[in-house]
């Protein structure tokens, strides 16, 4: 085999492989709990950016304990200077926070499909984020495996959209920068996992910081509290899969895991949210959705292989 020039391409040692697809598996289950996300807050009577609230303000006191008790990292972290870890720290927060802003304001400016759609745009910035020198250069794996990725998307969510238009050039701009800050949020924690920092304390910072930021939403909307038992226990499970769950396995994961591959993995999102709509919403697959499904799934094994090559 030829040996290649860019280190993000060579194989890692056997140990490191065994590592990385551990940190796969953990990155997978962390996307198909966040996949639940989408679905939960369609069963919720309330509105999406009023969920997005509770969703961070019910799981800061979870993840505070994790914070408070979870064993810090093994291994020796890299010298970062406390100003800059503390920079790291409220980027992170802000991201997270203005990624959910500005999808729910993108939902209310334009067809709600498209957003989603472009929401989900993430591993294209991710790649242009590596082509600027801003986060890991890119495997040329990922770049084979984007175009089929991005299609695949398009098919599961994007036509149906465009068939039914409704659509604004704001909302859909708007929708494109949530994946973009997204986008941007994967790389600060990638960044902060390469850091040392704790995955505790960043999910705990990432949910004060969100709950401080969107409760300008919360407020304006007069402070809405859930009316319905039901309503409670679509949050708690929104909590517990799309926060807790989903968002601290992928935390966990970006330690090992280069940001590039991983976008293209947390596509399992919308794949999962399309079945379970299917399942238990009753919203029927077209024969286009499911080939779209097939081919965001062919992506993710494309992303996966350097992982399991031998």
């Amino acid at each position: 085999m030829t040996q290649a020039t860019d280190e993000f391409i060579s194989l890692p040692p056997p140990a490191t492989r065994l590592a990385m697809v551990k940190a796969y598996i953990v990155l997978t289950i962390g996307g198909v709990f966040l996949g639940f996300a989408p679905v939960i807050v369609k069963a919720m009577t309330m509105s999406a950016d009023i969920s997005a609230f509770y969703r961070v303000a019910l799981s800061t006191p979870l993840l505070l304990l994790w914070a408070l008790y979870a064993p810090r990292p093994g291994g020796k972290p890299a010298k970062t200077a406390g100003k800059t870890l503390v920079m790291l720290y409220a980027l992170a927060a802000f991201f997270f926070a203005a990624d959910l802003g500005v999808m729910h304001l993108a939902i209310r400016s334009t067809n709600v499909t498209i957003a989603t759609l472009f929401t989900n745009c993430a591993p294209f910035f991710i790649g242009v984020f590596g082509l600027l020198g801003l986060s890991e250069r890119p495997q040329r794996t990922f770049w084979a495996a984007l175009p089929m990725a991005m299609g695949g998307t398009v098919l599961l969510i994007g036509i149906s959209g465009f068939a039914k238009g409704g659509g604004s050039i704001a909302g859909d701009a708007l929708a494109l920068l949530a994946g973009l800050l997204y986008a941007a949020y994967l790389v600060t924690v990638r960044t902060l996992r390469q850091a040392g920092a704790a995955s505790g304390h960043i999910m705990a910072v990432v949910a004060l910081g969100s709950t401080f930021f969107l409760s300008v939403f919360f407020f304006l909307a007069g402070a809405p509290v859930p009316a319905t038992m039901r309503d409670w226990m679509l949050l708690l499970a929104l909590v517990l899969f799309g926060q807790v769950a989903g968002q601290g396995l992928v935390t966990i994961a970006l330690q090992r895991l280069p940001v590039s591959s991983s976008s293209l993995v947390l596509l399992i999102q919308p794949v999962v949210a399309a079945i379970f709509s299917w399942l238990l919403l009753n919203e029927a697959l077209s024969p286009l959705q499911i080939f779209g499904v097939f081919l965001v799934l062919v992506s993710i094994f494309m992303a996966l292989r350097p992982a399991s090559t031998s």
